[in-house]
């Protein structure tokens, strides 16, 4: 081949031009050359064979001869098998679908890894073994009618959902897809199944269903009527209250996929539209309606829609629910009627209550006044005669007069005690910020200038101030000081210490001594009038001045308690807001 037949390749792939010339030019130096070109001068993707071989005229070489075959349908089928085979090994390697190929008769032929893995075992342990031995009996009755018109060439592949049989005993779920090979004549070469575990989605679904099935179960034991919407209003799904509910009170028969507008009254619809409207824009809505199914009867029903959103806080649908309430209402309406009877009563008996009081305290008032009288009267008679007659009285009379003298005395003492029971719950109380410390300091002061043989170890420690009537708070710490004071002045080295604590929205007041104590199966006995735990030969005292701290510090909003042992001393608080 000469320029002339070059010449038009040459122009055409003129970049190529420098390599074809170096080829030349090493043919006419007496090489020969052979290779191979692609080139889309005559037609696109075609391949050529080249060879160049130099021409010898007398030795000399006058030229090349160049040889051009066509090679394109070559080279096509050697790049469709190498892409065959590339797309056989993609698949036979490939990590998460099981390759089996089979004869006609379902005897395996070769499998991948793949699958073997998934049957648990090896190539050579699954090699020449019926498909049958490996799937589980129930599906493989299931599956031999597909099988044989695979075989027959009635169809040409199928695709079901199995369980396999592993080598070690285990059940798995697989997803196989059966294809035929066929040769020339249409005859079935081979079987090839393409595997696929699916046990987690299969996992799923059943756990999803028990979920459904268990969220069924739920919605149809509510006392709700309970029903989910689409975005366009359409029934998605209900419980059998919802359907009761619209049976009995709308006569409607209603499915799912049907438009909730159905079923509304008519004199409901402008509500209802505004209701879902509300919903759909992503607002809860819950309101009281009634109704009136027998004359002269209203019942009651609570309804609650609300929106049912995405990740997004987009609104997908609606779920509406309904539940019967009439009962509540009239329970409410009958308990609103019992309370309204109880307060007209309270205040009726809290009227004759104040009424009793006050009658109590003047009554004990009048009493306590008009018994001073003869009791100032006894005594003083009693000590006329002790003066005037005291040489004819014989010792038994004499000692007889000095009991009459001493109990008209104590007598005196339980009236005034009376009294002051009746002042402190019968004067106005006058609030102020009342200084703890300085009415406690003043309050021991006092009780050691009235007791002349006062021995007692006063500890104080700190003690918050607090709003109250001061002069009622002074006859507390008075009793229960004095009390401490009184009832540990039997020990070697008597001690009180008055302390203090806050917590709960109160400051919490403590008066300790380390006396005699007492048993506390008779603590409810303290705070009553007249009520003492120990003989008046023991110790001296009336037995109402717990009964007095207890009535100033419940005027006060407080409480009062004690804490005692025999032989191991006494604790009494009061608690007062702060």
């Amino acid at each position: 081949m000469g320029d002339s037949v070059l010449k038009p390749l040459f122009e055409k792939y003129e970049a190529d031009i420098p390599q074809w010339k170096e080829r030349y030019t090493r043919a006419l130096h007496g090489e020969r050359l052979r290779f191979e070109s692609k080139i889309e001068y005559t037609n696109p993707d075609s391949y050529w064979d080249f060879s160049f071989t130099p021409i010898f005229f007398k030795e000399q070489i006058s030229g090349v001869a160049c040889h051009v075959r066509n090679i394109t349908a070559e080279r096509k089928k050697e790049l469709e098998h190498k892409q065959s085979q590339e797309l056989f090994k993609l698949i036979a390697e490939n990590p998460l679908l099981g390759i089996v190929w089979a004869t006609p008769e379902g005897i395996m032929i070769n499998a991948n890894d793949t699958f073997c893995k998934i049957l648990e075992s090896t190539l050579v342990e699954l090699r020449d073994i019926y498909y049958g031995n490996y799937t589980f009996p129930e599906d493989l009755e299931k599956e031999k009618p597909l099988f044989e018109k695979l075989k027959k060439g009635e169809i040409e592949n199928y695709v079901l959902e199995k369980r396999y049989v592993t080598r070690r005993g285990n059940v798995k779920w697989v997803k196989v897809n059966l294809s035929t090979a066929k040769n020339k004549e249409n005859e079935i070469q081979y079987i090839t199944c393409v595997v696929q575990e699916i046990g987690e989605r299969k996992n799923a679904q059943t756990q999803l269903l028990q979920s459904e099935n268990n969220l069924r179960a739920i919605l149809d034991h509510m006392n709700a009527a309970c029903m989910l919407l689409d975005s366009e209003l359409r029934i998605v799904t209900y419980n059998k209250p919802a359907e009761k509910w619209m049976m009995r009170y709308v006569n409607y028969v209603f499915s799912e996929g049907e438009s909730v507008s159905k079923f509304i009254p008519e004199n409901y619809a402008s509500f209802a539209k505004k209701v879902l409207d509300v919903a759909m824009a992503g607002t809860p809505y819950r309101f009281t309606g009634k109704y009136s199914l027998v004359e002269d009867q209203l019942s009651y029903y609570d309804a609650r829609i609300a929106p049912v959103m995405n990740a997004d806080q987009k609104v997908l649908g609606i779920v509406v629910t309904v539940e019967e309430i009439t009962d509540e209402i009239n329970a409410q309406a009958e308990i609103k009627t019992l309370n309204q009877n109880l307060e007209a009563k309270v205040k009726a008996r809290t009227a004759q209550l104040e009424t009793s009081t006050k009658e109590m305290e003047a009554f004990t008032y009048s009493i306590s006044h008009d018994l001073r009288a003869p009791l100032r009267n006894i005594n003083g008679f009693a000590e006329i005669l002790m003066e005037d007659h005291a040489d004819i009285l014989t010792s038994e009379m004499k000692k007889n007069l000095s009991v009459i003298k001493s109990n008209a005395i104590r007598m005196g003492l339980f009236i005034d005690s009376l009294l002051e029971i009746s002042r402190s719950g019968r004067s106005a109380m006058v609030v102020n910020e009342v200084n703890m410390m300085n009415l406690v300091e003043e309050v021991v002061e006092e009780l050691k200038m009235l007791n002349n043989n006062f021995r007692a170890e006063i500890i104080i420690g700190l003690l918050p101030s607090i709003k109250g009537d001061i002069s009622l708070l002074r006859q507390v710490w008075q009793n229960l000081i004095s009390n401490a004071v009184k009832y540990s002045a039997q020990k070697q080295h008597p001690r009180v210490e008055i302390a203090a604590s806050e917590g709960d929205g109160k400051i919490h007041y403590t008066v300790k001594d380390n006396g005699i104590g007492f048993d506390m199966q008779y603590s409810h006995k303290l705070f009553g009038v007249f009520q003492r735990l120990h003989r008046d030969n023991e110790f001296e005292g009336t037995g109402v001045g717990l009964a007095i701290v207890k009535r100033i510090v419940q005027r006060h909003k407080g409480n009062v308690g004690v804490q005692s042992a025999p032989n191991a001393g006494t604790t009494f608080y009061f608690s007062l807001p702060k």
